[in-house]
């Protein structure tokens, strides 16, 4: 058996068996925690920010991040640790965790480091796709100025003064070449949504048809054509396996749905306690299925300036996983946009509804 974190509140007795419990734990029991002691054995070490006292469970107690498949399970195989907080973490942390797991070498340190970036910069919001490459190009210049190529050059002299191996040498001088440019991968936006697609994190709206509306055709003379009225869909498939392959997501998911369920309908938290969806799970899965349930539904808003010429709406569906813990679910990060077409043009189709093409729905 793993050894357990003690929580770092001297009056909570809860314990987890790694890192990411601990720190779900934090932002929905003790989210204004200010002090973070250490309650390991001989220890008790007090910190002020939860960075310093993630770092030091990592490096003085070699507590782990994720659970492992040591771990006591329960049921069906399920670990018993709590929520990570990678549900909802910001890439901030994000970046905090890569850097302090050790890495096969120099090259692949300052490839995935260089990946994190560019990926925080892209989930910043008031970051334009635009402004990446402006900063890519940036930083570029800045690490091939002449500063570093002046450290390079004093670095590789004093190797050669102090009568280095040569393979070294070379070695160090290969480190500095790849260190001046480390988005040589991602440097355009091309590599970069290709390079993204393949490591499975960025995953493409595919475009499907909601229906053909007859419109005047352009040019000379009577005639109509057909316009193709289309919509975008989220592979939801994909984007909710990532999801659920987060550090304990399943799990607790499944741990709040048991609790729900014992809970029964004097006290209503969720849907799944209601008679209706009891019957449709009935109806539709064995009782040992394992579902997780989600609600759909619509909103629109107007991306443009509802003054300007280019004022229009935007329709979108989104997914709401009810499975989700209530300190999960009020996070926007995890609402999912399922469906995104022009509301205008549906309204001028009449009762044509994003959801009428069922076959290319189906997919996600």
């Amino acid at each position: 058996m793993s050894k357990q974190i003690m929580c770092f509140d001297s009056s909570c007795r809860s314990s987890f068996v790694s890192i990411d419990g601990l720190r779900s734990h934090r932002n929905i029991i003790h989210a204004g925690a200010k002090v973070f002691k250490c309650r390991s054995e001989n220890c008790g070490r007090t910190f002020d920010q939860w960075n310093s006292f993630f770092k030091h469970l990592r490096l003085k107690h070699d507590y782990p991040l994720h659970f492992t498949p040591d771990l006591d399970v329960g049921p069906r195989g399920v670990p018993q640790d709590n929520f990570s907080d990678s549900l909802n973490m910001d890439f901030e942390d994000q970046a905090d965790e890569v850097t302090s797991v050790d890495t096969p070498d120099f090259f692949t340190s300052l490839k995935v480091n260089a990946d994190v970036l560019v990926a925080k910069w892209y989930n910043k919001p008031g970051i334009p796709r635009n402004l990446v490459n402006c900063l890519i190009e940036d930083v570029t210049r800045f690490m091939d100025s002449g500063a570093v190529t002046i450290l390079k050059n004093d670095v590789l002299t004093v190797l050669e003064e102090s009568g280095a191996d040569p393979s070294k040498i070379s070695d160090v001088a290969n480190k500095f070449d790849h260190l001046v440019s480390p988005f040589d991968h991602i440097r355009t936006e091309y590599r970069r949504e290709k390079y993204f697609q393949s490591t499975g994190w960025f995953i493409e709206p595919v475009e499907y048809l909601i229906e053909r509306r007859p419109e005047r055709l352009n040019g000379d003379g009577p005639g109509l054509g057909m316009k193709p009225v289309t919509g975008q869909f989220f592979p939801l498939r994909d984007i909710f396996k990532k999801f659920f392959e987060l550090p304990d997501a399943l799990s607790e998911s499944l741990k709040y749905l048991q609790e729900l369920e014992k809970s029964g309908t004097d006290e209503i938290f969720s849907v799944t306690q209601c008679c209706k969806w009891q019957s449709i799970r009935q109806k539709l899965f064995k009782p040992d299925d394992i579902v997780l349930p989600m609600t759909a539904y619509c909103d629109e808003f107007e991306p443009n300036s509802a003054l300007g010429p280019h004022s229009e709406k935007i329709g979108c569906i989104y997914i709401d996983l009810l499975c989700l813990p209530p300190g999960c679910q009020s996070k926007l990060e995890n609402i999912f946009e399922a469906l995104i077409y022009n509301a205008e043009e549906l309204r001028q189709s009449g009762n044509v509804s994003p959801f009428d093409r069922g076959a290319e729905i189906s997919r996600i």
